[in-house]
């Protein structure tokens, strides 16, 4: 009985817990368009471009690579994990479109972030 009760997050754990998976997201938000800002910015900025630097020496190739397998595998965890919790199925598609248009680590964030919140209600 006592072991039940240690496992249980206290509200206020989960209050910080939640906090923490926002700032994530925000930073990340913040980041990730203030780098990609510059490029939209540059004088250059295209799809190929985009692309040809994505690719261009060992370094990019491998965080861009790392990135692309992530993404659909981490889609396909949140997919997993939201039928699990009975949570709306919809928001996978939100998750895309954040993961697509922001990155990996802002939809990974907000995930964890809606989880909580989505955890705290039960």
């Amino acid at each position: 009985m006592m072991d039940s009760l240690q496992n249980k997050p206290t509200t206020k754990s989960v209050s910080t817990l939640s906090t923490v998976y926002l700032l994530c997201l925000i930073v990340s938000i913040v980041v990730s368009w203030g780098i990609f800002s510059q490029f939209v910015m540059s004088d250059q900025a295209s799809f190929t471009h985009f692309f040809d630097l994505a690719f261009a020496n060992p370094v990019s190739r491998l965080l861009s690579s790392d990135i692309l397998l992530t993404a659909p595998i981490f889609l396909f965890f949140a997919s997993k994990e939201l039928k699990r919790l009975s949570m709306p199925a919809n928001r996978l598609v939100i998750y895309a479109v954040v993961t697509c248009s922001v990155g990996v680590c802002a939809s990974l964030s907000l995930f964890l972030y809606q989880r909580e919140v989505w955890q705290n209600k039960s």
